[in-house]
């Protein structure tokens, strides 16, 4: 979940006054509310995903999970860094809007979510047995 949080602190320097998407203060504080929304909901979504590839194939495959997802949400974040003005290039090279962006940053709240307690699960049974899964989720947390 830090991976959302380090993503909502940029919010303001990049999507701000002065920036191509030019959002207000308050427009920035909605967006971060509900970037963290969609994020809980990917992690509520990731158990009927998961379960669902369990009951298809009898076992568990965070590995393949945790590919999809994070690979969804790398391409969901360079598609909103295109949306955006850098200092490598002058301008935005996808001319998105502000409208866009929000919704690409939700999208990507939701995508980190859905990847994270796959993440959380392959790391403690990767642990296991050497450690035991309270204290690798003691130490994952």
């Amino acid at each position: 979940q830090g991976v959302n949080s380090a993503w909502q602190a940029t919010f303001q320097e990049t999507l701000g006054k002065g920036t191509s998407a030019n959002l207000t203060d308050s427009a920035i504080g909605w967006l971060g509310f509900f970037n963290q929304g969609a994020n809980s909901l990917g992690c509520l979504a990731s158990a009927t995903v998961t379960d669902g590839i369990f009951r298809a194939t009898g076992r568990r495959a965070y590995r393949a999970m945790l590919i999809t997802c994070f690979g969804l949400s790398a391409a969901v974040c360079w598609l909103f860094a295109l949306g955006l003005a850098s200092a490598a290039w002058s301008g935005p090279l996808l001319d998105l809007g502000s409208s866009a962006l929000v919704c690409i940053a939700v999208a990507s709240g939701f995508t980190v979510g859905l990847g994270s307690p796959c993440a959380f699960e392959l790391s403690a049974e990767l642990g296991y047995p050497a450690v035991s899964e309270g204290l690798a989720s003691t130490i994952i947390f």
